[in-house]
């Protein structure tokens, strides 16, 4: 996928902000404080940064072989190549004040949601988008697992997937969600959405749809989390949240409803012309309907 270089958040932020929630305290305190401050890195010693996020060296050590680097030297190295490419890091929920008016709020809101799918979409894997398209066509049954905000991605998909014909259960009960997974068979396929990755119930139904033969699909905004354990197919976004004020932005459900909506597309395009009649049908009912 072709990188968005003026407009993207540098990708080794995108990775920090995707690691967080795996990440020890310490870490999590670093990377945030790098991730405030990246534009501002250029050539800093280990002994500054670890005195000015508030860190120990070796913290700083391990964190950047965690990121992928080799050493504190080669993290530096790439901090001034980005930094001099003049891709700079975004507004963050953070750089909200108190006494921002509500057309400064309104602004940087906007600006934090289109950020994160500018980012999303220089790191989407297209081919996976297809790989779930092409499952959910051919699949017997399709079945969503979503708890939370996230079934409100959940719940979109679903209608999304009526307009083609494609009748999904979803499944936001737990206990209704574990007779399901336990029902699944070969031939069907499961979608796990949780923007942590971590939700146990949507884990568990999708790791129970998994050993019982069906195609599982996770739609994640993290790296590395539990639910990509048990999944065939990763539709990863971007979830630039920051809850400073303790508040839950809708970023992450923005970015996973508009990678679900390229899947709904790439679904209609696999067979337009079913998908044409599909849309078609309940137009000319209503149509019929206002006569």
């Amino acid at each position: 996928m072709e990188k968005l270089n003026n407009t993207a958040t540098p990708e080794v932020i995108i990775k920090m902000k995707g690691m967080i929630p795996q990440l020890s305290p310490a870490m999590q305190k670093l990377a945030k404080f790098i991730i405030d401050n990246f534009g501002t890195l250029d050539g800093i010693q280990i002994q500054q940064l670890a005195k000015l996020s508030g860190v120990s060296e070796a913290t700083i050590t391990r964190f950047v072989k965690e990121i992928g680097f080799r050493n504190y030297q080669s993290f530096l190295i790439h901090i001034a190549k980005v930094n001099t490419s003049h891709v700079q890091p975004k507004l963050s929920y953070s750089s909200i004040m108190e006494d921002d008016d509500a057309e400064a709020v309104c602004k940087k809101v906007f600006a934090m949601n289109l950020q994160t799918i500018t980012d999303t979409l220089s790191m989407i894997h297209p081919e996976e988008a297809m790989k779930a398209a092409k499952a959910i066509t051919g699949g017997d049954r399709v079945m969503i697992f979503a708890q939370g905000r996230s079934g409100v991605t959940a719940s979109s998909l679903r209608q999304r997937l009526r307009r083609l014909n494609i009748f999904a259960d979803l499944f936001l009960d737990p206990h209704e969600a574990v007779v399901a997974s336990s029902l699944s068979r070969v031939g069907d396929v499961a979608l796990g959405i949780s923007t942590y990755g971590r939700s146990r119930t949507v884990v568990e139904n999708l790791k129970r749809a998994k050993e019982h033969g069906a195609v599982t699909i996770a739609v994640t905004s993290y790296e590395n989390v539990p639910l990509e354990e048990y999944a065939d197919i990763i539709l990863r976004t971007v979830n630039n949240e920051n809850l400073t004020f303790g508040l839950e932005p809708s970023c992450a459900t923005i970015t996973q409803m508009v990678m679900l909506d390229c899947v709904y597309m790439l679904i209609y395009l696999l067979n337009k012309k079913q998908s044409d009649a599909c849309i078609e049908a309940p137009i000319k009912a209503l149509d019929k309907e206002k006569i």
